[in-house]
């Protein structure tokens, strides 16, 4: 699976993902949660301060997915 990095729309980067969770691992939702409870926090800090706008992810086309709601 590949990731696209987008800054106001424009595309930045990209990344490639090598590996998937388990399913049968009960450990691998934990990380995830973790890091995106960090990356909430801390652009809500960024938003709140007027250093960042709110973070938003892109799937494929127009559709906006997200991954907290403020």
């Amino acid at each position: 699976m590949r990731f696209r990095v987008l800054v106001d729309r424009m595309m930045t980067g990209s990344f490639q993902s090598f590996r998937s969770p388990r399913q049968s691992d009960p450990l691998s939702p934990y990380p995830f949660v973790s890091v995106i409870e960090a990356l909430s926090c801390f652009n809500i800090k960024g938003v709140e301060k007027g250093f960042t706008s709110e973070f938003k992810v892109w799937a494929r086309g127009d559709r906006e997915l997200k991954l907290a709601f403020y």
